[in-house]
């Protein structure tokens, strides 16, 4: 489950979508035909990641990509998530906590559950608002 902090609203929502590659840096994607979100999201990221998402994010969705333009690579998955801001300013805020166990669990290869993994900024063509995508 998220964080509940939205006293002072949800700032800093970013729209991404994950790809496997075929290559490292490479331009080509894998096609990966997903049966629902949560297969997708364990094929992506290591447990440790989802959890730390959970912990940090107080909006989190995923999707599933949709035909067309917005899907952008076959086999994707699009993720929103923002930060609600904490009271105390001697507090680290939800995003920077973030940034910070984002870092520490690339360095330690928990992260990615496999090896080519590439994300990209997403336009959020369905805009997420906290309850209409898959939260869990």
């Amino acid at each position: 489950m998220t964080n509940s902090d939205t006293t002072f609203g949800v700032h800093n929502v970013h729209y991404s979508i994950w790809c496997e590659h075929t290559a490292e840096g490479g331009a080509t994607v894998k096609s990966n035909n997903f049966a629902n979100v949560t297969e997708a999201k364990e094929y992506f990221f290591h447990a440790d990641a989802l959890a730390m998402f959970e912990e940090n994010c107080t909006w989190l969705g995923w999707r599933l990509p949709s035909e067309g333009v917005e899907a952008g690579s076959s086999g994707g998955l699009i993720m929103a998530r923002g930060f609600g801001e904490v009271e105390n300013s001697a507090t680290k805020s939800h995003a920077d906590k973030f940034q910070e166990d984002k870092t520490a669990l690339l360095a330690a290869g928990k992260f990615f559950a496999r090896a080519n993994i590439l994300g990209a900024d997403h336009d959020g063509l369905a805009t997420f608002n906290g309850t209409d995508w898959i939260s869990g």
